[in-house]
């Protein structure tokens, strides 16, 4: 079975699943691209790329109006140590309020990815946030989920307590390109593959003279693509994606 999300939107297509009790894998294809393992119509795992678990899943769009799904019934259902047992009207219920609570909160922030800083208001004391640091290297220091992290980080932000920097957790990433060469010493500005030779992070290359936009779109397509991998690309692709709808 396959078709598209404008036809058949995600929650039909899973409600569909449910009731007639199938198994296997549901393929979404879309800006953010998602794979969910169900097993008696019960979603029991899912992941973004190599993002895997619940929290993955719950970023992604349930009301997404296109992309294209692809439903593999009778696959061999994967045993995962991040398979969890959740009823299905309250992993559908709890799915829709994060995404609730996202499209709330992310207006504010732009994505986890975000560094902040605190500010003058917040206090001499030691903070969450000192020297910079993003929701994401946060929630993962703590061992907690991003979206709890961010929850509590929005009161700060209103009250001034904390500022937001045009800085990103992806800027530390270092990526090696097959095609990647040492840029050459003139003033035309290399592609941004040739600049990917793991020498420099992210940051470093956009300091080279590339537009955030430009580098967060080649980003996405390539993460697409599967032109590049590294580790935590489930995460990367869902902040760029969130951070191209919210800041550019």
């Amino acid at each position: 079975m396959e078709g598209n999300l404008q036809d058949t939107p995600l929650p039909s297509l899973l409600e569909l699943i449910y009731l007639t009790k199938q198994s296997g894998r549901v393929q979404i294809t879309a800006d953010v691209l998602l794979n969910l393992q169900v097993a008696g119509g019960e979603v029991i795992s899912g992941e973004i790329l190599d993002w895997q678990g619940l929290e993955a899943i719950q970023s992604f769009l349930l009301h997404l109006s296109n992309g294209q799904f692809r439903f593999y019934p009778n696959a061999t259902v994967i045993e995962a140590t991040n398979n969890f047992d959740i009823p299905f009207s309250l992993f559908m219920t709890d799915w829709a309020r994060l995404n609730d609570e996202w499209a709330r909160i992310l207006p504010f922030i732009g994505s986890p990815s975000r560094v902040m800083e605190p500010t003058q208001a917040a206090g001499a004391g030691p903070h969450p946030f000192q020297g910079g640091k993003s929701i994401r290297s946060l929630a993962r220091a703590l061992g907690v989920s991003s979206f709890e992290v961010a929850q509590n980080t929005l009161p700060w932000l209103q009250r001034g307590d904390l500022r937001l920097t045009n800085r990103f957790a992806w800027f530390g990433l270092r990526i090696h390109h097959a095609s990647a060469q040492k840029p050459p010493k003139s003033r035309t500005l290399p592609d941004i593959p040739a600049c990917l030779d793991g020498s420099r992070n992210m940051g470093e290359v956009l300091e080279l003279g590339f537009k955030i936009k430009d580098v967060r779109m080649y980003l996405i397509q390539s993460l697409q693509s599967g032109e590049i991998q590294v580790p935590g690309s489930g995460w990367l692709l869902r902040d760029l994606t969130w951070e191209l709808e919210y800041l550019n």
